[in-house]
């Protein structure tokens, strides 16, 4: 039998299958840094994940609202914005939907 921590990490993953089928772990792994640290560059996330620009970039996209995969839009659950001293870079952002989503997490796993 699993740990509890297995049993949350199960949860946590049904959960976001519900709102993407094809969740990879990749774009969740992407997801749970900006939801823990708002405000990260792509190269931070670059870093602190391990994946290519180009991976994170995708996974912004979907997680934000630009269409992916034929879908009408993304989820909305990030946005990115400017950077205020370079705006040639984005930071990551959890929107208000985004929000929503971490509330609905914590509460399945609290």
């Amino acid at each position: 039998m699993g740990s509890p921590t297995h049993k949350n990490l199960l949860i946590v993953f049904n959960y976001l299958v519900q709102h993407d089928k094809d969740m990879p772990l990749t774009r969740a792994q992407v997801l749970f840094n900006v939801m823990q640290n708002e405000g990260l560059l792509i190269k931070d996330l670059t870093i602190r994940t391990g994946q290519r620009q180009a991976s994170i970039s995708r996974s912004l996209a979907f997680l934000g609202h630009k269409p992916v995969r034929g879908q009408k839009s993304g989820l909305g659950w990030i946005e990115l914005r400017d950077d205020d001293i370079d705006p040639r870079r984005q930071r990551a952002y959890v929107t208000p939907k985004g929000r929503t989503i971490m509330a609905e997490i914590e509460a399945l796993i609290d």
